[in-house]
């Protein structure tokens, strides 16, 4: 009893000790922020947003670590990191339908979309993750937190963004300049997909993964023209109905079906010799 007693003394021991060295570290970079600030002559106005901003930034450390904390995870074998890449973005991939669909055409290109296109990123609130007018890196998914979204082009002063939604995915297939501006409004944690590297990622898969991604693009181009003609006003970064892109990823998928049908009972006849 004594030992676990002794025990259960050193891990509070180990907690204060931590407590407050982050509070040293806090009050010491408050305090130089302070300083620089005080003898540029800057503001008081633009002083109290920067602090805000600062307290708010080392809530950070309450979210969990992303890989880029981890310093050793550059160290690891390929193999295990691509395999670790695999087990976290290929469930984000298969939320949306037209990498679901791809994952049965050609799934080792999905693989290398994973270990390749994804990054994780975390945004406090306040933050901006992208302006109107900026060109689009690539579509974002949602993991947590809660963000709005202001654009010209919506008769809605904002519209609030929650976990589990896709923004900006018409930058995957042309090129694309954000609609409007998305700011976190709590601790927020977000995978971006970028579409340089999903386009690098194509010309390596196989003839059917073009085709179809190919297809789905020209597709969801038209589907985006028809939806400004009836809507009377311009796309922006939200994501259109998750049971239309369902239906344009099908589409792509039977189409690209049927035409190696054809083609394969071609090939077959001329073996044949039939005519």
């Amino acid at each position: 009893a004594l030992i676990a007693f002794s025990s259960f003394i050193s891990s509070v021991t180990n907690t204060v000790n931590q407590a407050r060295l982050l509070l040293k570290d806090t009050m010491v970079e408050e305090a130089n922020i302070r300083q620089y600030m005080f003898e540029r002559c800057v503001s008081t106005q633009l002083f109290v947003r920067t602090q805000h901003f600062f307290k708010a930034n080392f809530a950070r450390r309450n979210m969990r670590l992303l890989e880029s904390d981890i310093k050793f995870f550059s160290q690891l074998p390929e193999s295990l990191r691509i395999q670790l890449h695999e087990e976290i973005f290929m469930p984000v991939l298969r939320t949306a339908p037209i990498f679901q669909r791809a994952e049965f055409i050609d799934r080792p290109s999905l693989v290398r979309l994973c270990h390749n296109a994804f990054t994780e990123e975390c945004f406090v609130s306040g933050i901006d993750v992208f302006i109107d007018g900026i060109d689009s890196e690539g579509a974002y998914y949602i993991s947590s937190g809660a963000l709005k979204y202001t654009s010209a082009c919506l008769p809605e002063p904002f519209i609030e963004i929650v976990s589990g939604m896709w923004m900006s995915e018409l930058s995957l297939w042309v090129h694309w300049v954000h609609h409007g501006q998305l700011c976190a409004e709590s601790l927020t944690e977000l995978v971006k997909l970028n579409y340089n590297m999903l386009e690098e990622v194509a010309q390596l898969a196989g003839t059917n993964l073009i085709k179809y991604f190919s297809r789905f693009a020209i597709y969801l181009v038209g589907y985006a023209e028809t939806w400004q003609d009836i809507n009377g006003r311009a796309v922006t970064d939200l994501p259109f109905l998750h049971a239309d892109i369902e239906k344009l990823a099908e589409r792509a998928q039977m189409v690209n079906n049927h035409i190696d049908s054809r083609r394969l009972i071609r090939v077959l006849t001329t073996d044949l010799g039939c005519d």
